[in-house]
């Protein structure tokens, strides 16, 4: 996969005609922010169904924030170096999930659960090389490396029960939780972010997708993916 994306970014470079606003030899900053859509595949929350089977359910996709700067040089007319540092917070969710407990003749007891959310954040380095395709709009691809500042699982819990005769619930007050997730995550994650920019007076409009490689659970087969856009603006700080 990565040979094919590299080959498909040498092939865009070379049969472009673009002529970057920016100069060759031309060092430059750019601060950003934004936010990111991500979610942790092989995430999952087992809990028992009524004929004692154990379900699983899958995490899904939510809404973030990334911040940081990214420092640009210009190679030549059409390719550039870029490195940067981002903190981004990722999150991801579950549905709703009613858990069966146990019965007894009168009874049905069940466990609600409610507000499950998983929160990581992450120093992110990426480094990529990128590339006009046409005037002030770019293509980049390269390798990004993260480290994992914090971990917590947030939940609600709440105690359920079911008349058997008359079909009533009585639901419990929901017991909050917010649990640390670090002795089961690993620090450290590699993975490949593609994306597309667009310049306007200095103002880049960045769009990214990023491929995680690595495993972020340590006893799971689990890899981030997320998608974030961020606004910056580039300051020139040198021609070399």
């Amino acid at each position: 996969m990565k040979r094919f994306l590299y080959s498909v970014l040498l092939m865009l470079c070379m049969t472009s005609a673009a002529q970057a606003q920016v100069k060759e030899g031309t060092l430059s900053v750019v601060p950003h922010l934004g936010v990111n859509i991500s979610n942790t595949s092989g995430l999952k929350y087992q809990y028992a169904y009524k004929d004692l089977t154990l379900r699983a359910e899958k995490s899904k996709a939510a809404p973030g924030i990334t911040v940081g700067a990214e420092a640009n040089y210009q190679l030549t007319d059409l390719l550039y170096l870029s490195a940067g540092v981002d903190y981004s917070l990722q999150r991801a969710k579950f549905d709703n999930i009613t858990s069966f407990e146990g019965e007894d003749d009168n009874m049905e007891y069940y466990m609600g659960i409610s507000s499950n959310k998983v929160k990581m954040g992450y120093i992110h380095v990426p480094v990529m090389v990128g590339c006009y395709v046409y005037n002030s709009l770019s293509v980049k691809l390269g390798v990004q490396f993260g480290y994992l500042t914090s971990a917590k699982w947030s939940y609600a819990m709440s105690d359920i029960t079911l008349d058997k005769a008359t079909g009533e619930r009585t639901y419990a007050v929901p017991l909050r939780s917010n649990e640390s997730m670090t002795d089961m995550t690993k620090k450290l994650e590699v993975g490949i972010p593609v994306g597309v920019s667009y310049e306007y007076e200095h103002v880049l409009l960045d769009l990214r997708y990023y491929h995680g490689l690595t495993n972020v659970l340590k006893d799971t087969s689990s890899k981030n993916h997320s998608l974030s856009l961020t606004v910056g603006y580039r300051f020139d700080l040198a021609n070399l």
